[in-house]
Order: C-alpha cells, then structure tokens, then sequence
C-alpha cells in the first residue's frame, strides 16, 4: 500500500482484517503486512472514536436536564403516595365500601415509602426556579431541617394510619385528616402553586 498514508493504511488494514474475522487489533496490522506503529494507531483511531462518542452521549444527557433523575424519582415517590392515599380517601368520603385489607395494604405502602431517605432526591440547584419540570420551591434549600422535619411529620402520620387502617372505616378516617395535614403542612410552604 506504497503511496497511501499511515493512518489510513491503518483503518484499511482494520477493515481488511475485520472482514477476514481477526478478533485481535494486534492481528490487524500483522494480517496486512503494515508495520508495528500501525497497530498503534488502529488502536488509537479506536480508541478515540469510543472516547468522544462516549462523552457525546453522556454529555447530551447532561445537558439535556440536571437532576432529571432525582426530580424524576422524588415525584414518583408523591405519585405513589397519591395513588396509595387514593382508597382511603374514597372509603372515607365514602366513594368506596371500606375494605379492611385494601385500606391496610395501602396504609403500609404509604408507611413504607413515608419512610425513604430523602437525602439523595433533594440536591442543591434542583429546584423550579434552577430546572424545568418540578414545582419545588427554592426555599427548601434554605431550610432543610424544617423540610426533613415536616418529612419526620409524614412518616409519623403514615405510621399511625398503618395501625389504624385495617380497624375500621373510623380508624381511616381519623388518621386521613393527620396524614392530610403532614402533606399540606410542606405542600404549603414548599411547593410552587400550579
């Protein structure tokens, strides 16, 4: 291959090798007769192309949103509270006969994600005012204990409707006004009105 550059004698050995089946790059070089420093920048070239393509697509997805996985998961967690305290609410307003075993399956899903570590779904910078798609309010940020108090106020209520819910319909809806109370009490102060 007189006449042709080093670089692409390397890529046109890569391709003269790949439709032979050679499995190693080291083989590549040595299946078309270039020399040793071709291999180099078989495996250079490669290596390369790999790197920014890489980076190309982790880079777009970062910049596409931050945080979108956080905010993603948080308001996940407020969808399944939501849909959780959705049979509870009915059998209390009495939309839906009460059943003891729906209204104790939902109290303990309510009790279990009440209950998530919220640190990693609240970063800094995450907020309505920073990112699109998220009604948290800055303020958060600049009260974290209240906020991770008001969370200790739902799980507390969470837990109590847990014991209450599979006892009677009166029960539910005893614990529904302080479960209710606990999402206003940071809905209020935290969340950006729609």
């Amino acid at each position: 291959m007189t006449g042709v550059a080093p670089g692409c004698q390397a890529l046109r050995a890569f391709r003269v090798a790949r439709l032979r089946g050679c499995a190693s790059l080291s083989r590549v070089a040595a299946s078309t007769g270039l020399p040793k420093e071709c291999d180099m920048t078989v495996k250079r070239v490669l290596t390369c192309v790999a790197v920014a393509a890489t980076l190309g697509v982790v880079g777009s997805a970062i910049a596409d949103q931050p945080f979108e996985t956080e905010i993603e998961a948080r308001q996940g967690q407020f969808k399944l509270l939501a849909f959780n305290l959705g049979p509870l609410v009915g059998m209390a307003r009495g939309d839906i006969e009460y059943d003891a075993a729906t209204a104790q399956a939902s109290a303990d899903n309510i009790a279990a994600i009440a209950s998530l570590q919220q640190d990693r779904l609240w970063p800094a910078g995450s907020d309505s005012e920073s990112v699109s798609g998220t009604r948290a309010l800055p303020e958060i940020w600049e009260d974290t204990d209240d906020v991770m108090a008001k969370f200790e106020e739902l799980r507390q209520a969470a837990l109590a409707m847990q014991e209450a819910a599979g006892s009677g319909l009166d029960g539910v809806r005893g614990q529904l006004r302080t479960l209710g109370a606990a999402c206003s009490s940071c809905h209020d102060a935290y969340r950006e009105s729609q």
